[in-house]
């Protein structure tokens, strides 16, 4: 008898909804109750989930500085031999900061964790995204013993509205700690595509800024001068600052701080979250992948799991379903014609009703496309389209 499709659950979370571990559960109820296997595999693409999806101990927790100054416990996880992962929403992450006030808010907290983990371990990846910051990652500096001044020598904070005043850093040994870190980026846009002396122009698409936008602030034009002058310092100290970078604009542009303070490599966070479960080597036992999120937009499909999961099963000749509680306009179509892909979301109902039944409505969904999938060696798979 021949055995039923396996299909392989490997969603992100669906933020304020379900972590990626409870969307992978729901949507494998779906695949399970239309008689086919089904195998959880949560992802995440560095940003907040990403210790959870890779089934890390929690490790040791370390109690540091929030955004605003409230105190938080953020956890070091064991990832490999003498390698520690820490998040960056642990210490800093978008959840802290209710008043969406990116003037004020500073990554301090990171660095302290950052520097806990550097005295426990030899080497340190940072998961970079989610975060309320917008600090360029001057907090972070901060914490590790750069001193940031104005043009009379007094120190000044280290949250963009700080920064406004910077005129020079001041430098600790850092060379204990470079070549420690990696940073996992769950985007790899720059921080600034245009040169640092630029005018501003509003913010630029797939930048730093365009993100800051997303996250709802308004204060796109000063948070830009800010990191200007904090780019200035930072080279005026003979530092390497590359603000066009991919990854420099990761998490407000920790990824700037981390790649010119440590020399940190800035690696796309959903393929590296991918290759440590394997994914390529579990795609040769299963017959279609489902991934989801809450929202598959253009950045889904430059560099966010989602994305990643549907090009890499594609390559490999694996059919892919995408669930999405909503679609930005035109995305789905670009996903190509042997892509399926479902909207979930009820656009009818309000916003808190829609995420209490995103798991239910993965759940139904799934079990729509899965009677849809035949076995590899089988019929050919046509995709189930749900266009917005």
């Amino acid at each position: 008898m021949a055995r039923p499709p396996v299909v392989l659950c490997a969603p992100d979370k669906l933020a304020g909804s379900a972590s990626a571990r409870q969307a992978a559960a729901a949507i494998a109820r779906g695949v399970r109750a239309a008689g086919l296997d089904a195998v959880e595999l949560p992802v995440a693409d560095g940003g907040p989930g990403t210790i959870e999806a890779l089934d890390l101990p929690s490790g040791a927790v370390v109690r540091c500085r929030g955004p605003l100054g409230r105190r938080v416990a953020a956890r070091l996880a064991p990832l490999a031999d003498d390698t520690v992962l820490i998040e960056s929403a642990d210490a800093c992450g978008l959840h802290l900061d209710a008043r969406r006030a990116p003037m004020a808010a500073d990554s301090r907290g990171l660095g302290a964790l950052l520097a806990a983990a550097l005295e426990g371990a030899h080497r340190v990846v940072v998961a970079l995204g989610g975060t309320a910051t917008a600090d360029g990652g001057a907090g972070l500096a901060a914490a590790l013993g750069v001193v940031l001044l104005d043009a009379r020598g007094r120190r000044v904070p280290a949250h963009p509205a700080g920064l406004l005043r910077l005129a020079r850093v001041e430098l600790p040994d850092l060379a204990p700690w470079q070549g420690r870190v990696e940073a996992w980026c769950d985007v790899l846009v720059p921080l600034l595509p245009e040169s640092p002396t630029a005018a501003p122009a509003g913010p630029p698409k797939g930048s730093g800024l365009s993100f800051l936008r997303q996250k709802g602030a308004e204060d796109e034009a000063a948070v830009a001068q800010a990191w200007r002058r904090w780019i200035a310092a930072l080279g005026a100290a003979g530092l390497p600052v590359a603000p066009d970078a991919p990854g420099a604009g990761a998490a407000g542009g920790l990824g700037l701080a981390l790649a010119s303070l440590l020399g940190a490599p800035l690696r796309a966070g959903a393929d590296a979250v991918l290759d440590a479960l394997r994914f390529e080597a579990r795609l040769r036992e299963v017959d279609h992948v489902i991934t989801a999120e809450g929202r598959f937009d253009a950045q889904s499909l430059a560099g966010k799991a989602p994305g990643r999961v549907t090009a890499r099963a594609t390559a490999a000749g694996v059919p892919v379903t995408v669930l999405a509680g909503s679609f930005e306009p035109g995305v789905a179509g670009a996903l190509g014609p042997e892509v399926g892909w479902v909207e979930v979301g009820d656009p009818a109902l309000p916003l808190a009703e829609q995420l209490r039944q995103g798991p239910a409505r993965l759940q139904a969904a799934a079990q729509v496309v899965a009677r849809t999938v035949r076995r590899r060696d089988g019929a050919v798979f046509r995709p189930l389209r749900s266009p917005p």
